[in-house]
């Protein structure tokens, strides 16, 4: 599922939420994930923006193989500044 808003001519709100089953076979267990992105606009060429990637849980793994070490997909923040010009 997702989701855009413009909540004012300046703040936005983008929300993402995804499901996935579990992967037996894999040893991989089903996991929900919830990223949010807040952005202000004071002026058409530049925007502040902060995001949440993983909110749901601190980490998950969303991949296995017997030739790969498995990774956990982290929890993380970014903050980020765009100006256009």
């Amino acid at each position: 599922l997702q989701s855009s808003h413009r909540l004012s001519h300046q703040i936005e709100l983008d929300a993402f939420l995804s499901y996935s089953d579990a992967l037996p076979y894999l040893e991989v267990p089903r996991y929900t994930r919830l990223d949010l992105r807040v952005g202000w606009r004071p002026t058409p060429d530049f925007e502040l923006s902060l995001t949440g990637h993983n909110l749901l849980k601190t980490r998950h793994k969303e991949y296995q193989s017997d030739d790969v070490t498995p990774s956990l997909t982290p929890r993380s923040v970014l903050v980020q500044a765009r100006w256009k010009f």
